[in-house]
């Protein structure tokens, strides 16, 4: 298996390594009281902002730092998921920018020595069309919080609020 690492992330991994890896971090106490809801930067600079819709259920926006499909970048995506404790599953399309891919992001809530929230995720792109080594795209990322409540409507207003830009 090769194993590539840069700043940008782990690239080529198996999904067996991938678990494992996961499996070996060590995960919110489970009688805290997980919320996913605020908003999220990786090292990337793409962000999340989710906030809960009902039950275990949550919603909010992906908004890409880096795309294949340049006008991707900055656009606020739907974002759709289910929360089970500390670990989440998130799902998007990418259509309504003119990409391709669809994401599914699945992820462990963590609390990191600093006291600071993390989301280690792993994300399954895939490409619809031609089969080709680049229709399928695993990454591991890591989103630090930054903060508990960041509403959606700020999120998709053309003037994002509380100085969350869809730029870097």
């Amino acid at each position: 298996m090769k194993l590539s690492a840069s700043k940008k992330g782990l690239t080529g991994l198996t999904a067996s390594a991938l678990f494992s890896l996961l499996q070996v971090l060590p995960a919110f106490a489970d009688s805290k009281s997980v919320n996913f809801s605020g908003s999220w930067k990786n090292q990337r600079g793409s962000k999340l902002i989710i906030e809960k819709s009902t039950g275990n259920e949550y919603k909010g926006v992906f908004i890409t730092a880096v795309a294949e499909t340049k006008k991707c970048i900055g656009k606020p995506i739907p974002v759709v998921g289910i929360a089970n404790k500390n670990a989440i599953s998130l799902s998007a399309s990418m259509e309504n920018c003119g990409s391709p891919v669809t994401l599914s992001i699945s992820g462990l809530l963590r609390e990191k020595e600093s006291g600071k929230e993390v989301i280690e995720t792993l994300t399954l792109a895939l490409k619809n069309g031609i089969e080709t080594w680049k229709s399928r795209i695993t990454t591991i990322d890591t989103f630090e919080r930054k903060n508990k409540k960041q509403p959606l409507s700020d999120a998709q207003s053309p003037k994002p609020a509380s100085g969350i830009t869809s730029k870097n």
